[in-house]
């Protein structure tokens, strides 16, 4: 091993995403799989932000398509109780008719500081298959004891109509032990 000199930093373990970089939040999305979303349903998924950064899109890998399908997606802050909050930006509809990444840009780069978003996507459609992670998180916001297991909140959920996302999530059902959607933040 080398010895670093009083003027080499030591390497870090967090840092910000570089220009295009994918953040995933906790999820390693190395292996995944497709599946279907409930139309009018408003999804969350925790995301944990271990720096500052700011990030030019939100963006969504969609595995099969469906011609006349709409979507939305958007970042809400988290209500300090590790559920999701007030909205931060909704950046409006778009169209998940092929199977690829798909990025949607903020108004403006958005600027988040540490600790948890929440990722959100709602879809007027029941036949897109979204990809979904297939691996556990490589660390969890929140141990909850569900039995005799202790689980992590993969995703929560609000009945929401296709259209402009609500101003705060409301009280959402949330969802634990499963995959979430693959959701992740593109660096700027």
């Amino acid at each position: 091993m080398q010895a670093r000199g009083p003027n080499i930093p030591p390497p870090r373990i967090w840092h910000p995403p570089a220009v295009g970089e994918y953040t995933t939040g906790m999820y390693n999305h190395l292996q995944a799989v497709g599946a279907t979303a409930s139309a009018n349903r408003l999804y969350a998924i925790p995301c944990v932000l271990p720096v500052r950064s700011s990030y030019s899109d939100i963006s969504v890998h969609v595995d099969v398509g469906n011609a006349g399908a709409s979507a939305r997606m958007g970042v809400y802050a988290d209500n300090g109780s590790l559920r999701p909050g007030a909205l931060i930006e909704d950046v409006g509809v778009f169209a998940p008719t092929a199977a690829a990444f798909h990025d949607v840009s903020f108004a403006a780069d958005l600027a988040l500081g540490t600790g948890i978003v929440w990722l959100a996507l709602v879809t007027d459609d029941a036949v897109v298959q979204w990809e979904r992670s297939s691996s556990e998180p490589v660390f969890s916001i929140r141990i909850q004891r569900s039995g005799t297991d202790y689980k992590w909140v993969a995703y929560c959920w609000v009945a929401h109509a296709f259209g402009a996302l609500p101003a705060d999530f409301g009280s959402p059902t949330c969802v634990q032990g499963d995959r979430p959607w693959r959701l992740v933040l593109k660096g700027a």
